[in-house]
């Protein structure tokens, strides 16, 4: 059942609704599910802590979006602002976690609205007390887009001068390590900026909802033009010898990579070397030193898909920060509970439980983006990495078989099939 469906059903004024087991179910102090009216309420009821609140709260904030707009929230935020009359200490309370609530939504979302909502907001503000709304006010000009600055005494000297001009500029003839680090800075500049709702609704995959999910789409778009530029770059050296010294470059590269704990794009450059083109290179690999190839060895081992990324989630778990994760792995994860269960059941109530599940991955993939890391941009091997030429993508299937048939058939000009 679609959210548009469900937003038609919710326009019962919070204060009408009922709670019943027809709107709300909870088992164990656990909200398994419930009507929008129902949530807001417990969200905003003087005795919620009754219901593990917190964990409520954080679920509901990371996947709100995937049950309704930000709108509508907002109208019921009004609607509930608007306590009935019983007694003061109630109605004040009540109306007192609503602001609450209204100022933490607001601050932690207040980017992504629409002028619609903005509008909304204005409206909705100027109903509130003078004193409330000026301090809602207040903190919505404190919060600023946050501000990743690292102290510059843990930041290491880089080992490329950012100011060096490269008048004939080959990203190979740069310090490998230089080249790791460049790198993990790009890719956490994307990975802290994903929002919670790019997750939902499997956004990232679908042709028309991928406007919703930017920042994991441009993550996926590099990942891809890294893994097409290490297997292009491999293939495109015709002497043997040279290509396995390319060959055990990209090897460095995964382990300072390994060393960042920066495994997304150590992913995509395994990726490459990984790709059936390069991967039958037989000969090539004869020639990379025995130390080198244990590196390939341990990446096969990291990322391999046995027991759901078993070794790659340990891992993550195990990793001091700073850290980009293997975004790939809780992408599996998320369309895995997507698909197996129904955002509403029968009766139209929200399927809380599903968004609990979902808050879980979410807080998997978000862990680390407060974390940034202290090193030195240097934007002439920034600006090679943004330009990588574009991998075809799934919705380009001829593209793409096209492309891995020519890798392919040069591959087997490179070191011809054995017999």
């Amino acid at each position: 059942m679609g959210i548009r469906k469900e937003i038609e059903k919710e326009d019962v004024n919070i204060y009408e609704e009922e709670q019943s087991e027809k709107t709300l179910i909870v088992t164990n102090k656990e909200i398994k599910a419930g009507t929008l009216n129902q949530l807001v309420i417990l969200l905003t009821s003087e005795d919620s802590g009754a219901i593990g609140y917190h964990n409520f709260l954080q679920t509901f904030l990371l996947t709100y979006r995937s049950f309704t707009t930000q709108k509508k929230l907002l109208e019921k935020l009004r609607d509930r602002a608007k306590v009935p009359r019983s007694d003061d200490f109630t109605e004040d309370k009540v109306y007192l976690k609503t602001i609450n609530f209204l100022t933490k939504f607001v601050c932690d979302n207040i980017s992504d609205f629409n002028q619609d909502t903005l509008k909304f907001l204005k409206d909705f503000m100027s109903l509130l007390d003078p004193n409330t709304a000026q301090k809602l006010q207040r903190y919505i000009q404190n919060q600023g887009r946050r501000q990743m600055q690292a102290a510059a005494l843990n930041t290491p000297e880089p080992i490329a001068s950012p100011q060096i001009a490269y008048p004939n500029f080959d990203i190979f003839n740069v310090d490998v390590e230089e080249i790791a680090r460049q790198l993990t800075l790009l890719e956490f500049e994307n990975y802290s900026k994903i929002s919670p709702s790019e997750m939902l609704n499997l956004a990232w995959s679908k042709p028309k909802l991928r406007y919703r999910a930017v920042n994991l789409v441009t993550l996926s778009t590099r990942f891809n033009a890294i893994a097409l530029w290490v297997t292009k770059s491999i293939l495109n050296i015709p002497n043997l010898s040279k290509r396995a010294s390319r060959f055990a470059w990209f090897l460095k590269l995964i382990d300072h990579l390994r060393k960042l704990n920066n495994f997304q794009t150590l992913g995509a450059v395994y990726g490459g070397l990984n790709s059936s083109a390069v991967y039958r290179l037989d000969q090539t690999k004869a020639e990379v030193s025995k130390e080198s190839m244990v590196i390939l060895e341990e990446s096969m081992k990291l990322l391999s898909p046995k027991s759901n990324f078993e070794a790659c989630r340990k891992a993550l778990d195990e990793a001091v920060p700073p850290c980009i994760p293997y975004i790939s792995i809780y992408l599996g994860q998320i369309t895995f509970t997507e698909e197996g269960n129904p955002t509403y059941i029968e009766g139209g109530l929200i399927n809380f439980k599903k968004q609990h599940l979902l808050s879980q991955i979410i807080l998997k993939v978000i862990k680390h983006q407060n974390e940034p890391y202290a090193l030195t941009p240097i934007p002439q091997i920034r600006d090679f990495f943004v330009k990588l030429p574009k991998s075809p993508n799934d919705d380009e299937k001829r593209e793409k078989e096209q492309l891995e048939n020519q890798l392919f058939n040069l591959s087997k000009e490179l070191e011809k099939p054995k017999k």
